[in-house]
């Protein structure tokens, strides 16, 4: 690294501006490189995930429910939102891994949430497929947060 003093054209003639000039692809390959835990990186990519599949399953929950309305199809969208939430919560935490304990509740009452509105597509889709395979999508989603949280906490405790 150098201190380059450089021309600023937005300043008044005689002003200058120094300039940190680092080497070649030291800035860019650091997104979540060697700041982040293994278990950090696991719970910000499974959040990442559960935040856009969520989104998908929302979508085909409203397409379900556009469809022909069904107890089954707000089962879909509610355990969509909840995975979509702990997702995005997941992804945020992941920043901060000291947060991990806080997520741990919130996480694993998700979970259970949507492994309960899951069981509910089971118990009334009347044969109705779709409604099952993406309530269980958004109960496997949270389930991979409410883990990769655990892992997550559990590193942070030991330290």
């Amino acid at each position: 690294m150098r201190d380059l003093v450089a021309r600023n054209p937005s300043l008044p003639i005689g002003y200058t501006t120094h300039v940190l000039v680092l080497p070649l692809g030291a800035a860019g390959h650091r997104w979540m490189g060697e700041f982040m835990s293994p278990e950090a990186k696991r719970l910000k990519l499974s959040g990442i995930v559960a935040l856009i599949v969520g989104c998908a399953c929302v979508i085909a929950g409203v397409v379900l429910t556009v469809l022909g309305v069904d107890i089954t199809d707000l089962f879909v969208i509610a355990a969509s939102v909840v995975a979509l939430l702990v997702g995005a919560r997941g992804a945020r935490v992941a920043n901060v891994p000291s947060n991990a304990p806080k997520l741990m509740v919130p996480s694993t009452g998700a979970t259970v949430a949507t492994g309960a509105l899951c069981a509910g597509d089971v118990a009334f889709a009347n044969g109705q497929v779709l409604p099952i395979v993406v309530g269980a999508v958004a109960f496997v989603l949270a389930l991979l947060v409410t883990i990769a949280t655990l892992a997550v906490k559990r590193s942070v405790e030991k330290v």
